[in-house]
């Protein structure tokens, strides 16, 4: 146990996808430093100083209200998300191992890699385009926002260090897994 979970002062998790969370030498310093509040502690877990003994919190939520940021990585699994794992040319629906990210104008033709010319494509379909610009996806590609993918990742498996951060946590039980 390394981690500790971050909550904003509204106790929601700043993010998702990844978790906001902190080592826990950040927690204990933040809450010296006045910079948090302590909602949970681990059992059985205490920290020593040559002066202090402090416990080691599990969640922690910011004194100041921190605005979330809206703007989404441009990774691979946020892409294929916004896609709905859908390729963009035939419609079909895939695992995420069976997409590959299609440039709508290629990068031989001067297409650079950002969310406005990437789409999630399927094999067969990708190489049938290959480097043409002739052929369209079906739904322009755009930058979503961070509240736009949120239900999609709620619908993949989160994975969490203690049990002691499921009730901060708005997500469906089943798809919360415990990390060894």
């Amino acid at each position: 146990m390394t981690d500790v979970l971050l909550l904003n002062n509204d106790y929601q998790p700043l993010s998702f996808y990844p978790l906001s969370t902190v080592r826990w030498q950040t927690a204990i310093t933040a809450m010296i430093n006045d910079k948090v509040d302590i909602v949970r502690f681990y059992d059985n877990w205490k920290v020593h100083s040559p002066n202090a003994e402090f416990k080691v919190p599990s969640v922690i939520a910011t004194r100041r209200y921190c605005k979330r940021v809206s703007k989404v990585r441009l990774t691979r699994m946020n892409l294929h998300l916004r896609d709905n794992f859908q390729c963009q040319y035939c419609n079909g629906h895939f695992h995420r191992h069976q997409l590959t990210l299609d440039h709508v104008v290629p990068r031989s033709k001067g297409g650079k890699s950002t969310w406005q010319n990437l789409v999630s494509a399927c094999v067969p379909c990708n190489t049938k385009k290959s480097n043409r610009t002739d052929i369209h996806p079906k739904k322009l590609p755009y930058q979503p926002t961070y509240y736009e993918l949120l239900p999609a990742f709620k619908s993949h498996t989160l994975t969490i260090r203690h049990p002691s951060w499921i009730d901060y946590l708005d997500w469906p039980e089943e798809n919360i897994i415990l990390a060894a």
